[in-house]
């Protein structure tokens, strides 16, 4: 059997010279005359052993391309699922905006580099920010004042920890002056 390197197209001239090559045909020493059918190559004129042996090869080349097919189709199948699910994805992302965006209470999400990912139209009046985009950008470099020990408590929060409070804006917090 011919080893190819997978993910490598091989077009059919190539399959049949690899597989010739593959059953020690190409050694032989009488003339081959090569005729083209269908999927692969019958070499003619040649006598009973290479005719078999081409046979066997045409087989092979019809079983190949069979199998090129069903992994065409399996990739088609699996970029049609992952279209699917960007487009799910992409559904969940813009509900999730909305809902942030709209909500009565000043939210904030950050990622762990904690740089602004979505953020609530309450946030931005209670810190004054109505008129800056700031998706994107880092929590210190849109409030620069935070308070050392606001940010001792986003590191453990990033560290896992989990801290409570309630009743409005913490003393010392940005938005504390409104």
């Amino acid at each position: 059997m011919v080893s190819m390197p997978v993910g490598v197209r091989v077009s059919g001239a190539k399959k049949t010279v690899l597989l010739v090559e593959d059953e020690a045909l190409g050694a032989l020493s009488e003339k081959m005359t090569l005729e083209k059918y269908g999927y692969g190559v019958i070499l003619a004129h040649t006598g009973e052993t290479v005719l078999a042996a081409s046979i066997k090869m045409a087989f092979r080349l019809f079983e190949a391309h069979s199998d090129n097919r069903r992994h065409e189709m399996s990739l088609e199948a699996a970029g049609e699922i992952l279209r699917v699910t960007n487009a799910e994805l992409d559904v969940r992302q813009k509900l999730m905006h909305y809902i942030i965006r709209h909500s009565p209470n000043a939210i904030a999400v950050l990622d762990r580099e904690l740089r602004y990912l979505h953020v609530s139209d309450r946030y931005l009046r209670d810190y004054r920010l109505r008129d800056k985009d700031i998706i994107g950008k880092h929590h210190y470099d849109v409030l620069p004042e935070m308070p050392e020990r606001w940010r001792d408590v986003h590191l453990r929060a990033l560290g896992g920890e989990v801290e409570c409070r309630t009743g409005g804006i913490p003393e010392g917090d940005p938005a504390d002056d409104r």
